[in-house]
């Protein structure tokens, strides 16, 4: 009898296991790294008539779903720009769009089903 419980519990024990391969099983998930290097440029040779605000990064994470933008100073405050997919290092906008004036700068945070990253500010630029 105790024996049949043995072959019983193998048997189990190996259907929960089938299929169970290495590339499979994932890892735990936690929060991803925040970006690195975050530079903000404005830079007129996309378009000679209206210059491109150009943000880049050093994608620092490999789990992120995806980057979140916002667009602002400590004066007028932050409004968000729009999420953004994994694996990107640039973002450009044209500054035809923009209503303001003064000093610009962009934040940047990554995210996961986890949670975000620490928020990472860019340079000012005067706009």
């Amino acid at each position: 009898r105790c024996e049949m419980k043995k072959f019983f519990l193998i048997i189990l024990v190996s259907l929960i296991f089938v299929g169970c391969e290495k590339d499979e099983v994932s890892d735990p998930i936690f929060p991803p790294e925040m970006p690195t290097n975050v530079v903000l440029k404005l830079d007129s040779t996309f378009d000679s008539i209206s210059p491109r605000l150009v943000l880049q990064w050093t994608d620092s994470s490999d789990n992120e779903d995806g980057f979140i933008l916002w667009r602002g100073n400590k004066k007028l405050g932050w409004m968000y720009i729009q999420t953004i997919p994994k694996n990107t290092d640039i973002f450009v906008e044209s500054t035809d769009d923009l209503n303001v004036s003064g000093r610009i700068s962009y934040l940047i945070e990554a995210y996961n089903e986890v949670g975000r990253s620490e928020t990472v500010g860019s340079n000012e630029i005067d706009f």
